[in-house]
């Protein structure tokens, strides 16, 4: 209730006269049978709460980037992380999931997707541990002789429509 109907809702109701720097951050994702409530990716339902900014970044370099600009927006924003991306010894993670990430400040504007993969034939969308299977994937179609163009969305809210659309109608 504090999320839905307080932090998201108190900008709009204040005639955005308030200012709400909030981010709440959670762990995503399963992986190494952390059972039912550790293994929930619960974006999709926040994506669709009119107030709130949701980040699901890919990789370790996104997630600094992402979190950065998270800290410095004046609205609530959910910042979802995959506990794959984190490189933890017990836990799985894809390949390009641990990136290097620099030591300096920088930040990755938010409704930005990034195209981790160009291709012509088809597009696969997707964003958290995601798109490092999607890469796999397009790796496997590259093989059928099947050029997959990937999109890493990062964030829901706001979402990169435009790039998702051209993608999608020059494939």
């Amino acid at each position: 209730d504090q999320i839905y109907n307080h932090l998201a809702k108190n900008t709009y109701m204040s005639d955005a006269n308030l200012r709400l720097p909030v981010v709440l951050m959670t762990a995503i994702g399963g992986g190494y049978s952390d059972a039912a409530q550790h293994s929930q990716c619960l974006y999709g339902l926040f994506a669709h709460v009119p107030g709130l900014k949701v980040v699901v970044p890919s990789n370790a370099y996104d997630a600094k980037g992402l979190m950065i600009q998270a800290i410095r927006d004046d609205n609530p924003v959910m910042y979802f992380f995959h506990k794959g991306i984190m490189g933890l010894p017990w836990m799985a993670y894809y390949e390009g999931s641990t990136t290097e990430v620099p030591q300096e400040a920088y930040t990755i504007p938010f409704g930005q997707a990034r195209i981790a993969r160009e291709g012509t034939d088809v597009t696969i969308v997707s964003l958290s541990q995601m798109v490092q299977k999607a890469l796999l994937a397009a790796a496997q179609l590259e093989a059928d002789g099947i050029r997959a163009e990937v999109i890493d969305l990062r964030t829901l809210v706001p979402l990169d429509v435009e790039t998702v659309l051209r993608s999608v109608t020059k494939t």
